[in-house]
Protein backbone atom coordinates (compact mmCIF):
# COMPACT_ATOMS: atom_id res chain seq x y z
CA UNK A 1 0.00 0.00 0.00
CA UNK A 2 2.82 2.36 0.84
CA UNK A 3 4.58 1.72 -2.50
CA UNK A 4 1.30 2.13 -4.40
CA UNK A 5 0.67 5.49 -2.76
CA UNK A 6 4.12 6.73 -3.67
CA UNK A 7 3.69 5.56 -7.26
CA UNK A 8 0.34 7.34 -7.59
CA UNK A 9 1.85 10.58 -6.27
CA UNK A 10 4.71 10.38 -8.75
CA UNK A 11 2.34 9.72 -11.64
CA UNK A 12 0.14 12.64 -10.64
CA UNK A 13 3.14 14.95 -10.44
CA UNK A 14 4.35 13.94 -13.89
CA UNK A 15 0.91 14.33 -15.43
CA UNK A 16 0.09 17.66 -13.83
CA UNK A 17 2.97 19.54 -15.37
CA UNK A 18 2.59 22.31 -12.80
CA UNK A 19 5.66 23.98 -11.31
CA UNK A 20 6.30 22.89 -7.71
CA UNK A 21 5.76 25.75 -5.30
CA UNK A 22 8.49 24.56 -2.94
CA UNK A 23 11.20 25.50 -5.39
CA UNK A 24 12.12 29.17 -5.49
CA UNK A 25 13.04 30.83 -8.78
CA UNK A 26 11.47 27.97 -10.71
CA UNK A 27 11.12 28.51 -14.43
CA UNK A 28 7.65 28.03 -15.85
CA UNK A 29 5.20 29.10 -18.55
CA UNK A 30 1.74 30.64 -18.47
CA UNK A 31 -0.99 28.22 -19.48
CA UNK A 32 -4.70 28.72 -20.14
CA UNK A 33 -7.36 26.26 -21.29
CA UNK A 34 -9.19 29.03 -23.15
CA UNK A 35 -5.98 30.17 -24.83
CA UNK A 36 -6.52 33.70 -23.56
CA UNK A 37 -4.33 35.72 -21.27
CA UNK A 38 -3.93 35.19 -17.55
CA UNK A 39 -4.34 38.13 -15.18
CA UNK A 40 -1.47 39.11 -12.91
CA UNK A 41 -2.83 40.43 -9.60
CA UNK A 42 -1.22 42.69 -7.02
CA UNK A 43 -2.17 40.30 -4.19
CA UNK A 44 -3.05 36.63 -3.82
CA UNK A 45 -6.74 37.14 -4.52
CA UNK A 46 -8.83 37.97 -7.57
CA UNK A 47 -10.32 41.06 -5.92
CA UNK A 48 -6.99 42.87 -5.82
CA UNK A 49 -5.66 45.26 -8.44
CA UNK A 50 -5.01 43.89 -11.94
CA UNK A 51 -1.40 44.58 -12.91
CA UNK A 52 -1.06 42.91 -16.31
CA UNK A 53 -2.27 40.12 -18.56
CA UNK A 54 0.26 37.45 -19.63
CA UNK A 55 -0.43 35.40 -22.77
CA UNK A 56 -0.27 31.58 -22.78
CA UNK A 57 3.31 30.49 -23.33
CA UNK A 58 4.82 33.57 -21.71
CA UNK A 59 7.90 32.61 -19.65
CA UNK A 60 7.67 33.38 -15.93
CA UNK A 61 9.83 32.83 -12.88
CA UNK A 62 8.11 31.51 -9.76
CA UNK A 63 9.53 33.36 -6.79
CA UNK A 64 7.34 32.04 -3.97
CA UNK A 65 3.94 30.55 -3.27
CA UNK A 66 0.96 31.58 -1.16
CA UNK A 67 -1.74 28.96 -0.87
CA UNK A 68 -3.05 28.31 -4.36
CA UNK A 69 -1.19 31.30 -5.78
CA UNK A 70 2.29 31.80 -7.21
CA UNK A 71 4.29 34.98 -6.92
CA UNK A 72 5.93 35.43 -10.33
CA UNK A 73 7.66 37.86 -12.62
CA UNK A 74 7.95 37.74 -16.39
CA UNK A 75 11.01 36.12 -17.93
CA UNK A 76 13.50 33.56 -16.68
CA UNK A 77 16.10 35.96 -15.32
CA UNK A 78 16.20 35.73 -11.53
CA UNK A 79 17.37 39.33 -11.05
CA UNK A 80 15.19 40.90 -13.70
CA UNK A 81 13.70 44.28 -12.84
CA UNK A 82 10.27 43.20 -13.98
CA UNK A 83 6.74 43.54 -12.71
CA UNK A 84 5.96 41.10 -9.88
CA UNK A 85 2.50 39.78 -9.04
CA UNK A 86 0.31 36.77 -8.36
CA UNK A 87 -1.25 34.18 -10.67
CA UNK A 88 -3.05 30.96 -9.79
CA UNK A 89 -0.71 27.99 -9.48
CA UNK A 90 -2.84 26.09 -11.98
CA UNK A 91 -2.01 28.76 -14.56
CA UNK A 92 1.72 27.98 -14.53
CA UNK A 93 3.16 24.96 -16.31
CA UNK A 94 6.62 23.51 -16.23
CA UNK A 95 6.58 23.02 -20.00
CA UNK A 96 6.09 25.53 -22.80
CA UNK A 97 2.84 25.00 -24.72
CA UNK A 98 2.93 23.71 -28.27
CA UNK A 99 1.22 26.83 -29.61
CA UNK A 100 3.66 29.59 -30.38
CA UNK A 101 3.36 33.06 -28.94
CA UNK A 102 1.98 35.70 -31.33
CA UNK A 103 4.50 37.74 -33.25
CA UNK A 104 4.29 41.28 -34.58
CA UNK A 105 6.48 44.16 -35.74
CA UNK A 106 7.75 47.36 -34.17
CA UNK A 107 5.56 50.21 -35.42
CA UNK A 108 6.50 53.69 -36.54
CA UNK A 109 9.57 55.08 -38.19
CA UNK A 110 11.90 55.44 -35.21
CA UNK A 111 13.79 53.18 -32.84
CA UNK A 112 11.86 51.93 -29.79
CA UNK A 113 13.30 51.45 -26.32
CA UNK A 114 13.13 47.95 -24.85
CA UNK A 115 13.43 48.28 -21.09
CA UNK A 116 12.31 46.69 -17.85
CA UNK A 117 8.96 47.32 -16.24
CA UNK A 118 10.55 49.62 -13.71
CA UNK A 119 12.21 51.61 -16.51
CA UNK A 120 15.48 51.19 -14.64
CA UNK A 121 17.36 49.04 -17.13
CA UNK A 122 17.74 49.73 -20.86
CA UNK A 123 17.80 46.35 -22.56
CA UNK A 124 17.97 47.22 -26.25
CA UNK A 125 16.95 49.59 -29.04
CA UNK A 126 14.49 47.99 -31.46
CA UNK A 127 14.37 48.99 -35.12
CA UNK A 128 11.13 49.85 -36.99
CA UNK A 129 9.73 46.69 -38.58
CA UNK A 130 11.72 44.41 -36.27
CA UNK A 131 9.77 41.28 -35.35
CA UNK A 132 9.09 40.53 -31.67
CA UNK A 133 7.16 37.93 -29.68
CA UNK A 134 4.27 39.36 -27.65
CA UNK A 135 4.15 38.03 -24.07
CA UNK A 136 1.42 40.15 -22.56
CA UNK A 137 -0.10 43.57 -21.93
CA UNK A 138 0.50 46.04 -19.14
CA UNK A 139 -1.31 49.23 -18.33
CA UNK A 140 0.64 51.39 -20.75
CA UNK A 141 2.96 48.87 -22.34
CA UNK A 142 3.32 45.55 -24.11
CA UNK A 143 5.59 42.82 -22.82
CA UNK A 144 7.69 41.45 -25.67
CA UNK A 145 10.69 39.23 -26.33
CA UNK A 146 13.28 40.37 -28.84
CA UNK A 147 15.76 37.57 -29.37
CA UNK A 148 16.68 36.45 -25.85
CA UNK A 149 15.72 39.72 -24.17
CA UNK A 150 12.36 40.09 -22.40
CA UNK A 151 11.14 43.57 -21.62
CA UNK A 152 8.52 46.25 -22.27
CA UNK A 153 7.76 48.68 -25.07
CA UNK A 154 5.24 51.51 -25.16
CA UNK A 155 1.59 50.64 -25.78
CA UNK A 156 1.71 52.22 -29.26
CA UNK A 157 5.14 50.81 -30.18
CA UNK A 158 3.90 47.62 -31.86
CA UNK A 159 1.30 46.79 -34.50
CA UNK A 160 -1.20 45.32 -32.05
CA UNK A 161 -4.51 44.97 -33.85
CA UNK A 162 -7.50 42.81 -32.98
CA UNK A 163 -5.52 39.56 -33.12
CA UNK A 164 -3.55 40.59 -30.01
CA UNK A 165 -6.24 42.45 -28.10
CA UNK A 166 -8.56 39.48 -28.63
CA UNK A 167 -6.07 37.28 -26.77
CA UNK A 168 -6.47 39.33 -23.60
CA UNK A 169 -8.65 38.03 -20.79
CA UNK A 170 -12.11 39.62 -21.05
CA UNK A 171 -12.07 41.11 -17.55
CA UNK A 172 -8.63 42.60 -18.04
CA UNK A 173 -9.57 44.01 -21.44
CA UNK A 174 -12.55 45.80 -19.86
CA UNK A 175 -10.31 46.99 -17.03
CA UNK A 176 -7.71 48.22 -19.51
CA UNK A 177 -10.33 50.02 -21.59
CA UNK A 178 -11.65 51.82 -18.51
CA UNK A 179 -8.13 52.61 -17.35
CA UNK A 180 -7.25 54.15 -20.71
CA UNK A 181 -10.40 56.27 -20.51
CA UNK A 182 -9.39 57.37 -17.01
CA UNK A 183 -5.92 58.33 -18.18
CA UNK A 184 -7.37 60.28 -21.07
CA UNK A 185 -9.65 62.16 -18.67
CA UNK A 186 -6.71 62.86 -16.36
CA UNK A 187 -4.52 64.18 -19.17
CA UNK A 188 -7.33 66.36 -20.52
CA UNK A 189 -7.97 67.81 -17.07
CA UNK A 190 -4.26 68.44 -16.56
CA UNK A 191 -3.92 70.22 -19.89
CA UNK A 192 -6.91 72.45 -19.16
CA UNK A 193 -5.79 73.24 -15.60
CA UNK A 194 -2.26 74.08 -16.75
CA UNK A 195 -3.70 76.41 -19.36
CA UNK A 196 -6.17 78.11 -17.02
CA UNK A 197 -4.02 78.38 -13.89
CA UNK A 198 -0.39 77.32 -14.17
CA UNK A 199 1.82 74.31 -14.82
CA UNK A 200 2.79 74.65 -11.15
CA UNK A 201 0.06 72.65 -9.41
CA UNK A 202 0.85 74.34 -6.10
CA UNK A 203 -1.00 77.49 -7.21
CA UNK A 204 -4.17 75.66 -8.25
CA UNK A 205 -7.33 76.39 -6.21
CA UNK A 206 -8.18 73.78 -3.61
CA UNK A 207 -11.23 72.61 -5.57
CA UNK A 208 -9.12 71.98 -8.68
CA UNK A 209 -6.44 70.13 -6.70
CA UNK A 210 -9.12 67.93 -5.11
CA UNK A 211 -10.73 67.05 -8.45
CA UNK A 212 -7.34 66.23 -9.96
CA UNK A 213 -6.51 64.00 -6.99
CA UNK A 214 -9.72 62.02 -7.51
CA UNK A 215 -8.83 61.49 -11.16
CA UNK A 216 -5.33 60.32 -10.18
CA UNK A 217 -6.80 57.72 -7.82
CA UNK A 218 -8.94 56.35 -10.65
CA UNK A 219 -5.74 55.95 -12.66
CA UNK A 220 -3.98 54.13 -9.86
CA UNK A 221 -1.70 57.06 -9.04
CA UNK A 222 -1.30 57.08 -5.26
CA UNK A 223 0.56 60.10 -3.86
CA UNK A 224 1.52 60.37 -0.17
CA UNK A 225 -0.52 63.59 0.08
CA UNK A 226 -4.29 63.54 -0.53
CA UNK A 227 -5.95 66.80 -1.56
CA UNK A 228 -9.29 67.36 0.19
CA UNK A 229 -11.66 70.24 0.93
CA UNK A 230 -12.28 71.67 4.43
CA UNK A 231 -15.65 71.05 6.05
CA UNK A 232 -17.83 73.40 8.11
CA UNK A 233 -16.12 72.42 11.39
CA UNK A 234 -12.63 73.29 10.15
CA UNK A 235 -10.77 76.57 9.77
CA UNK A 236 -11.43 78.65 6.70
CA UNK A 237 -8.50 79.32 4.40
CA UNK A 238 -8.12 82.97 5.46
CA UNK A 239 -8.04 82.03 9.16
CA UNK A 240 -5.50 79.27 8.65
CA UNK A 241 -3.31 81.51 6.49
CA UNK A 242 -3.22 84.26 9.11
CA UNK A 243 -2.15 81.72 11.75
CA UNK A 244 0.52 80.29 9.45
CA UNK A 245 1.99 83.74 8.85
CA UNK A 246 2.14 84.34 12.60
CA UNK A 247 3.86 80.98 13.15
CA UNK A 248 6.31 81.75 10.35
CA UNK A 249 7.18 85.10 11.89
CA UNK A 250 7.53 83.60 15.36
CA UNK A 251 9.62 80.59 14.33
CA UNK A 252 11.95 82.25 11.86
CA UNK A 253 12.04 85.87 12.85
CA UNK A 254 11.08 86.94 9.34
CA UNK A 255 8.17 89.23 8.61
CA UNK A 256 6.88 88.04 5.26
CA UNK A 257 5.12 91.37 4.76
CA UNK A 258 8.53 92.98 4.46
CA UNK A 259 9.93 90.36 2.12
CA UNK A 260 8.88 89.11 -1.29
CA UNK A 261 7.34 85.76 -0.46
CA UNK A 262 4.93 83.43 -2.15
CA UNK A 263 2.77 81.03 -0.17
CA UNK A 264 1.38 77.81 -1.67
CA UNK A 265 -1.73 76.48 0.05
CA UNK A 266 -3.05 72.92 0.24
CA UNK A 267 -5.60 71.09 2.34
CA UNK A 268 -5.82 67.36 2.99
CA UNK A 269 -3.97 64.60 4.80
CA UNK A 270 -1.03 62.22 4.54
CA UNK A 271 -1.99 58.66 3.63
CA UNK A 272 0.05 57.37 6.58
CA UNK A 273 -2.08 59.56 8.89
CA UNK A 274 -5.54 59.53 7.28
CA UNK A 275 -7.31 60.81 10.40
CA UNK A 276 -5.13 63.92 10.73
CA UNK A 277 -6.60 66.59 8.44
CA UNK A 278 -4.26 69.48 7.80
CA UNK A 279 -3.87 72.91 6.32
CA UNK A 280 -0.49 72.98 4.57
CA UNK A 281 1.45 76.13 3.69
CA UNK A 282 4.68 76.24 1.73
CA UNK A 283 6.71 79.46 1.99
CA UNK A 284 9.19 80.31 -0.72
CA UNK A 285 10.99 83.47 -1.70
CA UNK A 286 9.87 84.74 -5.08
CA UNK A 287 12.14 84.32 -8.09
CA UNK A 288 14.18 81.64 -6.35
CA UNK A 289 14.42 77.91 -6.77
CA UNK A 290 15.92 77.36 -3.38
CA UNK A 291 14.81 75.58 -0.29
CA UNK A 292 11.22 76.17 0.79
CA UNK A 293 9.65 75.97 4.22
CA UNK A 294 6.59 73.77 4.72
CA UNK A 295 4.19 74.09 7.63
CA UNK A 296 1.16 71.99 8.55
CA UNK A 297 -1.63 73.12 10.88
CA UNK A 298 -4.38 71.04 12.47
CA UNK A 299 -7.45 71.72 10.34
CA UNK A 300 -9.86 72.14 13.26
CA UNK A 301 -7.77 73.97 15.87
CA UNK A 302 -5.02 75.66 13.87
CA UNK A 303 -2.35 74.25 16.15
CA UNK A 304 1.09 73.83 14.62
CA UNK A 305 1.42 70.14 13.67
CA UNK A 306 4.64 69.80 11.66
CA UNK A 307 7.25 71.99 9.95
CA UNK A 308 10.31 71.68 7.78
CA UNK A 309 13.76 72.01 9.32
CA UNK A 310 13.87 75.68 10.19
CA UNK A 311 17.64 75.76 10.61
CA UNK A 312 18.26 74.42 7.11
CA UNK A 313 15.76 76.88 5.70
CA UNK A 314 17.37 79.87 7.37
CA UNK A 315 20.78 78.78 6.16
CA UNK A 316 19.43 78.66 2.61
CA UNK A 317 18.32 82.30 2.88
CA UNK A 318 21.82 83.59 3.53
CA UNK A 319 22.51 86.31 0.96
CA UNK A 320 24.51 89.52 0.74
CA UNK A 321 21.31 91.55 0.93
CA UNK A 322 19.71 89.86 3.93
CA UNK A 323 21.93 87.62 6.05
CA UNK A 324 21.09 85.30 8.89
CA UNK A 325 22.66 87.86 11.20
CA UNK A 326 20.24 90.46 9.87
CA UNK A 327 17.35 88.09 10.60
CA UNK A 328 18.69 87.51 14.12
CA UNK A 329 18.95 91.23 14.91
CA UNK A 330 15.48 91.89 13.48
CA UNK A 331 14.08 89.11 15.66
CA UNK A 332 15.87 90.45 18.73
CA UNK A 333 14.49 93.93 18.09
CA UNK A 334 10.97 92.54 17.68
CA UNK A 335 11.21 90.63 20.98
CA UNK A 336 12.57 93.67 22.82
CA UNK A 337 9.64 95.75 21.56
CA UNK A 338 7.12 93.08 22.58
CA UNK A 339 8.63 92.59 26.07
CA UNK A 340 9.27 96.29 26.63
CA UNK A 341 12.85 95.66 27.78
CA UNK A 342 16.17 95.12 26.07
CA UNK A 343 17.79 91.69 26.14
CA UNK A 344 19.99 92.39 29.16
CA UNK A 345 16.89 92.68 31.37
CA UNK A 346 15.10 89.58 30.13
CA UNK A 347 14.23 86.81 32.56
CA UNK A 348 15.88 83.40 32.41
CA UNK A 349 12.70 81.93 30.89
CA UNK A 350 12.48 84.66 28.24
CA UNK A 351 16.12 84.21 27.22
CA UNK A 352 15.65 80.45 27.02
CA UNK A 353 12.60 80.79 24.76
CA UNK A 354 14.45 83.25 22.53
CA UNK A 355 17.57 81.08 22.35
CA UNK A 356 15.48 78.16 21.08
CA UNK A 357 14.24 80.04 18.03
CA UNK A 358 15.67 78.54 14.82
CA UNK A 359 17.33 81.82 13.83
CA UNK A 360 19.16 81.89 17.18
CA UNK A 361 20.31 78.31 16.77
CA UNK A 362 21.77 79.12 13.35
CA UNK A 363 23.87 82.01 14.67
CA UNK A 364 24.76 80.09 17.83
CA UNK A 365 23.20 82.50 20.32
CA UNK A 366 23.13 81.23 23.92
CA UNK A 367 23.33 77.60 22.77
CA UNK A 368 23.82 76.48 26.42
CA UNK A 369 20.76 78.33 27.74
CA UNK A 370 18.51 76.42 30.14
CA UNK A 371 15.84 77.02 32.78
CA UNK A 372 15.82 75.91 36.45
CA UNK A 373 13.90 72.78 37.39
CA UNK A 374 11.58 72.46 40.39
CA UNK A 375 14.13 70.53 42.44
CA UNK A 376 16.92 73.06 41.86
CA UNK A 377 17.85 76.14 43.88
CA UNK A 378 15.49 79.09 43.22
CA UNK A 379 17.02 81.97 41.31
CA UNK A 380 16.41 84.50 44.12
CA UNK A 381 18.27 82.31 46.62
CA UNK A 382 21.17 81.83 44.18
CA UNK A 383 21.34 85.61 43.64
CA UNK A 384 21.63 86.21 47.37
CA UNK A 385 24.49 83.70 47.54
CA UNK A 386 26.23 85.42 44.62
CA UNK A 387 25.93 88.85 46.24
CA UNK A 388 27.32 87.59 49.57
CA UNK A 389 30.25 86.00 47.78
CA UNK A 390 31.13 89.17 45.87
CA UNK A 391 30.67 91.38 48.96
CA UNK A 392 32.97 89.15 51.02
CA UNK A 393 35.65 88.77 48.37
CA UNK A 394 35.75 92.33 47.03
CA UNK A 395 34.55 94.32 50.01
CA UNK A 396 31.41 95.54 48.26
CA UNK A 397 28.21 96.88 49.72
CA UNK A 398 24.90 95.43 48.58
CA UNK A 399 23.76 98.93 47.62
CA UNK A 400 26.67 99.10 45.19
CA UNK A 401 25.61 95.90 43.47
CA UNK A 402 21.98 97.01 43.37
CA UNK A 403 23.04 100.27 41.76
CA UNK A 404 24.51 98.53 38.75
CA UNK A 405 22.62 96.83 35.97
CA UNK A 406 22.10 93.09 36.50
CA UNK A 407 21.94 90.48 33.73
CA UNK A 408 20.65 87.04 34.72
CA UNK A 409 21.20 83.84 32.74
CA UNK A 410 21.12 80.07 33.25
CA UNK A 411 23.39 77.69 31.37
CA UNK A 412 23.97 73.97 31.15
CA UNK A 413 27.68 73.31 30.67
CA UNK A 414 28.00 69.55 31.28
CA UNK A 415 28.37 68.34 33.90
CA UNK A 416 27.42 71.67 35.51
CA UNK A 417 24.17 73.65 35.57
CA UNK A 418 24.77 77.27 36.56
CA UNK A 419 23.05 80.53 37.31
CA UNK A 420 25.12 83.29 35.70
CA UNK A 421 24.87 86.80 37.19
CA UNK A 422 26.68 89.78 35.69
CA UNK A 423 26.71 93.42 36.90
CA UNK A 424 27.26 96.16 34.32
CA UNK A 425 28.12 99.89 34.43
CA UNK A 426 27.50 102.28 31.55
CA UNK A 427 30.68 103.82 30.14
CA UNK A 428 29.66 107.10 28.61
CA UNK A 429 32.96 107.80 26.83
CA UNK A 430 32.80 104.48 24.94
CA UNK A 431 29.00 104.25 24.78
CA UNK A 432 28.87 100.67 26.03
CA UNK A 433 28.07 98.58 29.06
CA UNK A 434 31.15 97.47 31.02
CA UNK A 435 30.94 94.19 32.93
CA UNK A 436 32.27 94.74 36.45
CA UNK A 437 31.47 91.55 38.36
CA UNK A 438 30.34 88.05 37.51
CA UNK A 439 29.15 85.23 39.72
CA UNK A 440 28.23 81.65 38.75
CA UNK A 441 26.15 79.65 41.21
CA UNK A 442 25.56 75.91 40.99
CA UNK A 443 21.86 75.36 40.38
CA UNK A 444 21.90 72.05 42.24
CA UNK A 445 23.93 72.92 45.35
CA UNK A 446 23.50 76.71 45.62
CA UNK A 447 27.26 77.21 46.03
CA UNK A 448 29.35 79.85 44.28
CA UNK A 449 31.46 78.30 41.53
CA UNK A 450 32.91 81.42 39.87
CA UNK A 451 33.52 84.92 41.24
CA UNK A 452 35.18 87.42 38.90
CA UNK A 453 35.95 91.09 39.45
CA UNK A 454 37.42 93.93 37.34
CA UNK A 455 40.60 92.95 35.54
CA UNK A 456 40.14 89.26 36.28
CA UNK A 457 39.16 86.42 34.01
CA UNK A 458 39.48 86.43 30.25
CA UNK A 459 37.52 89.61 29.59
Amino acid sequence: MRKTGVLICLLLFCLAGTVRAEGYYTKGYIQSKQQVGVILYAEDNADSQMLACFLPGAPVTVIAHQGSWYLVHLGHEEDADMLTGYVLASQVSSQAPAEALPRTEIAGGEQVVLDTQGKCILLDMLEPGQEVEVLGRGMQCWFVRAGEKVGTVGASSINAGANLEGRLEEGYYAYLTQAEANWQALNSFLEEANSQYSADQRVWPLEVRHEYDLLEVKCGVVDPWVDELPNANELEQSEALALAQDYFRELLGIDIEQEEWQIFIAFGYNRMEPKVRLWQFTFQKKNTEGYDFRMQLAADTGELYRTSNATDFLQSLRTDEYTIEDAFHDTQKEWEEQLGRDMMEWSIEERYAFANLPVCKVVGFDSQATIPQEWEIPMEEALSTAKLGLMHRYGLEETQLDGWRLETKAAEIPPSRLYQFSWYRWKEEEALWECLYTAHVDMRTGKNVVLVGPGEGNG
